[in-house]
């Protein structure tokens, strides 16, 4: 299967997760599925960055660090929105905040440096 499918399919599948656990509130009671989600962000952009780089035949000598790097951008744009829309639970500026911030940024490249290690 090419990588930009299995890269759509998993981004869709996290992006209707999302949505379910925030209706639900499947968030607060099943603190663990926070972690399970950004992960998952993490592994889905990291395919859809390798997908992009393979699908355009770009020279990248060492696209394995861009993609990381777009997994870490596209981590700090998700906490951007959860602290736009008070999605964290935690006020902004508090140090539970930034530990929420950093943690969610540690699952996602988690997630995203797996898909490197596994693709290569």
């Amino acid at each position: 299967m090419p990588r930009y499918i299995l890269a759509f399919m998993l981004v869709l599948a996290v992006l209707t997760a999302q949505m379910i656990a925030l209706d639900h509130t499947i968030l607060l009671r099943l603190p663990f599925f926070h972690f399970i989600m950004h992960v998952a962000g993490g592994m889905a952009v990291a395919l859809a960055a390798m997908a992009f780089i393979a699908n355009f035949k770009l020279p990248m000598p060492h696209a394995r660090y861009v993609v990381v790097m777009v997994v870490l951008i596209f981590g700090l744009l998700w906490e951007l929105f959860e602290t736009i829309f008070n999605l964290t639970g935690y006020r902004l500026g508090s140090a539970l905040y930034y530990l929420d911030l950093g943690k969610d940024l540690a699952d996602d490249l988690l997630g995203g440096i797996f898909i490197v290690w596994l693709m290569n």
